[in-house]
């Protein structure tokens, strides 16, 4: 796992780049070796989710379309630790990944 960040950038363009630029670390890119969607859990990022101004920043990428995100089904064959690290929410919604399309 990456370094968690202490916060993200404010700035939504900017967060978006830090967001895809950790997903790209992992092996993962936008188009090239995968079809369709690709999820990223949002804990593997390194960035800590429990600081309400990432969270905040999440939200405000969910509400202007910059990124996708998506919440995990079937969590139970999931890690949970990674499950854990990996929530976000905004007491309507609930996030866990991070979703590249192709």
């Amino acid at each position: 796992m990456q370094n968690a960040l202490t916060s993200l950038p404010v700035s939504l363009p900017a967060a978006k780049a830090v967001l895809l630029a950790r997903a790209a670390a992992q092996g993962v890119t936008l188009g090239g070796w995968f079809l369709g969607q690709c999820k990223v859990f949002l804990g593997s990022l390194g960035i800590d989710w429990k600081n309400p101004a990432n969270a905040k920043v999440l939200r405000d990428l969910v509400r202007t379309g910059d990124l996708s995100f998506a919440r995990a089904d079937y969590v139970a064959a999931m890690d949970p630790a990674m499950v854990a690290a990996s929530e976000v929410t905004d007491g309507l919604s609930t996030w866990h990944f991070l979703v590249l399309s192709a």
